[in-house]
């Protein structure tokens, strides 16, 4: 099918089959082969799946809650016109 002639949804199912065919087994968990698929969907590298490395952060733990209230920044605002 033409993928001109195709709604978009389409061409992502199409390539996301092809995808699926390529890769093969890729011992990703459903979460890291979901984003996978995107990755090499929107790039047409099929090397992400042998070098792509996800790594699990915890965000929350890692860095202290900010206080409500203005943030504070070496960069100075922008002058607001008068």
């Amino acid at each position: 099918m033409d993928s001109l002639a195709m709604k978009p949804e389409e061409i992502e199912a199409d390539s996301f089959r092809t995808i699926e065919a390529e890769a093969g087994e890729h011992g990703r968990s459903e979460a890291e082969w979901q984003v996978l698929r995107r990755v090499i969907h929107t790039s047409a590298d099929f090397e992400y799946v042998r070098t792509l490395i996800f790594r699990t952060v915890r965000w929350r733990s890692e860095f202290p809650r900010r206080k409500a209230g203005p943030v504070s920044s070496p960069i100075p605002p922008w002058p607001r016109p008068a």
